[in-house]
């Protein structure tokens, strides 16, 4: 809650677009070292297969979903840097950045206080 807290009342550092030429294979690499240092997303959806999946199912099978879910991630990534990194996209997020920290760490406030009051 404290987090959430300053984040509503607290002022961003300007974050000013800055276009950094980087090669394509840094890009790559910096991308996946970032993924596969925060598992999390993988991690959720092994345990959404392995709770779904029925007992004696085929390896194949499994590994068809891994391989649907990499397909999946891929696409909705690629969509969202091809979104994001252009001009009119970004200077519209930059703009609208505060409301949108402001309404999720509310929301984030909103379940905190939640949590917290159930547990009485």
């Amino acid at each position: 809650l404290f987090l959430d807290l300053r984040k509503t009342r607290g002022g961003d550092a300007d974050v000013s677009p800055v276009r950094v030429e980087v090669p394509l294979a840094t890009a790559y690499r910096m991308g996946l070292a970032t993924n596969l240092a925060n598992p999390k997303t993988a991690l959720f959806v092994a345990s959404l297969f392995a709770a779904t999946m029925p007992v004696g199912t085929p390896f194949f099978y499994g590994a068809a979903a891994i391989a649907e879910m990499m397909m999946i991630s891929t696409i909705y990534y690629t969509c969202l840097i091809s979104l994001i990194t252009h001009p009119a996209v970004a200077a519209g997020y930059l703009r609208a950045k505060r409301k949108i920290d402001v309404g999720v760490a509310t929301v984030f406030i909103g379940f905190g206080t939640k949590l917290l009051l159930s547990r009485q």
